[in-house]
């Protein structure tokens, strides 16, 4: 069972190198990404115990901000990162937070046991799992500036008179972004574990159809 680990990381470097030294076996590879807001010293950190592992690389940093496409970037260049370095079973998609609560044979038998099906939790949306159903993260228009995130309609003042106007005005305004019909609203959990297939399929739709990924409708 040969495993390609994709890792999400911004802080904790003692954890993400506990972490690969924990999930390490000589068929397991680790694509990482650190967040280009990190402080260099926390990616030294993170780079320098890791560097005699042969099968460890780290992906090249950008920014990544909560709930922005900076994740699903990196998630994606470790998925294309993957696929380069050669045949695996599975790509798991992890954040340097976390740490296994299973040995590795475990893992590899619960996998294997998988069949070459992908693990991933979402539902249609609308749902009663988010506010407004979730429909408000798809429909309305988003914009940052600096850190700080704006929402069209939205109210990110706060609750209190000035909050309460931006958030009527906005509405009025009725400014929202338009799905693609072809495809299914759904929402979940941002973690997966995929086979090769399912990954390759990931890279090919989105550049078969890259409206999806960079059309403003999307951002």
């Amino acid at each position: 069972m040969t495993l390609a680990y994709i890792i999400s990381a911004y802080k904790l470097p003692e954890l993400l190198v506990r972490l690969v030294a924990r999930l390490h076996r000589p068929d397991t590879f680790f694509f990482i990404h650190v967040d280009a807001r990190s402080p260099d010293a926390v990616y030294h950190a993170m780079t320098r115990p890791l560097a005699g592992y042969p099968t460890v690389r780290f992906l090249p940093r950008h920014a990544c901000y909560w709930g922005d496409f900076g994740h699903v970037q990196a998630l994606l260049e470790g998925l294309e990162a993957a696929l380069e370095v050669g045949p695996f079973d599975y790509a798991v998609l992890l954040t340097g937070h976390d740490y296994p609560l299973a040995t590795n044979d475990r893992i590899a038998a619960t996998l294997q046991g998988g069949e070459g099906r992908a693990f991933m939790r979402y539902f249609p949306l609308p749902s009663t799992h988010w506010s407004d159903g979730g429909l408000d993260r798809i429909e309305h228009k988003q914009f940052r500036i600096g850190r700080r995130m704006f929402r069209f309609p939205g109210q990110p003042f706060g609750s209190g008179v000035v909050g309460g106007a931006w958030a009527a005005a906005t509405r009025r305004l009725r400014l929202t972004r338009t799905f693609p019909a072809t495809l299914r609203r759904c929402g979940g959990s941002s973690y997966w574990c995929m086979p090769p297939d399912f990954a390759a399929y990931v890279l090919r739709f989105l550049a078969e159809n890259p409206g999806v990924e960079m059309s403003p409708a999307l951002e």
